[in-house]
């Protein structure tokens, strides 16, 4: 095991352990990612995902400010997540606070806006993801 993927390990670690000491837990969500295999007019076109992959995230929102500094009644919603398991893309949803194992038909995916990342050396910590509010 390299240095990176033992520090990534580290950093998921603390990611859940900050989620069962300030709250109820670790906040793991679902990315979903479709494969484009189905259409739009098919009639077995599900709302559920191709794909899930799990992740542990924390979760944040912040007010928005211009560029005096003055409040302007926007929100900003942003999502850090582990860096163990899949790269998240902007065409992918995520699913917070839901296991993959609890995704159903009619469960909320949400929209990922961006996708930014910590990469001390070349190896990725962590994401940040910003979410559509």
């Amino acid at each position: 095991m390299s240095a990176g993927t033992r520090i990534q390990n580290k950093v998921r670690r603390g990611i859940e352990k900050a989620g069962r000491k300030t709250g109820t837990g670790p906040l793991i969500c679902t990315i979903g990612r479709n494969t484009g295999t189905g259409t739009p007019w098919d009639n077995n076109v599900s709302t559920v995902p191709d794909l899930l992959y799990p992740v542990t995230g924390i979760e944040n929102m912040q007010d928005v400010r211009d560029m005096t500094g003055t409040l302007i009644g926007m929100k900003k919603r942003t999502l850090t997540i582990n860096a163990t398991g899949v790269t998240p893309l902007k065409s992918d949803t995520i699913a917070v606070g839901v296991a993959p194992g609890d995704v159903v038909e009619g469960t909320k995916f949400e929209e990922i806006i961006s996708v930014m990342y910590l990469s001390p050396g070349g190896t990725v910590l962590l994401y940040r993801l910003e979410l559509a509010v």
